[in-house]
């Protein structure tokens, strides 16, 4: 017969307390302590970034591309007359383009130029049962050549409807 075995009490190690020096002053202070030095409450965000030693982050918002007529529209919905003015300003396109590749481009594994254009020129080409997979499979072979720049990704047009 066997007896099953009754694991062993650990008791837990017990240390003495450390030694507090008599003029030691906890921080933060226990409660009901006076704070000493500026609260945070009282400092504005750009006051304690300032303290930090942090540099300003460039001063654009929303309202610097905004027309005239967008924020007179925000300006009557929130009964707000003291909003920025509206700069109309525009982003620049061609990043704007650029990071939408990109973004499109993410998510898709690559391949060296090399071994895509081996393959395109391999002669075999799998999926041959399936035509739709094996074309975008193509495409994705002369993309990964840069024999193309059609994206792989369709993309849905954003419908804005006017309020």
């Amino acid at each position: 017969m066997v007896r099953p075995t009754i694991p062993k009490l650990i008791l837990p190690i017990r240390f003495a307390s450390p030694i507090i020096p008599e003029d030691y002053s906890p921080l933060p202070p226990t409660l009901g302590a006076p704070v000493i030095g500026p609260s945070a409450r009282s400092l504005a965000p750009k006051d304690r970034g300032a303290l930090l030693g942090e540099k300003p982050l460039p001063g654009k918002s929303v309202f610097s591309f905004l027309s005239p007529e967008a924020r007179a529209q925000i300006s009557q919905a929130t009964g707000r007359s003291d909003l920025p003015p509206a700069l109309n300003e525009s982003g620049p396109a061609a990043a704007s383009k650029a990071r939408g590749a990109a973004v499109a481009r993410t998510n898709i594994p690559s391949i060296p130029k090399e071994t895509a254009v081996a393959a395109l020129n391999g002669g075999f080409m799998p999926y041959g049962d399936n035509p739709q997979k094996q074309k975008r499979y193509r495409a994705y072979l002369e993309m990964q050549a840069e024999l193309s720049e059609k994206p792989l990704i369709k993309v849905i047009p954003l419908i804005v409807i006017p309020v």
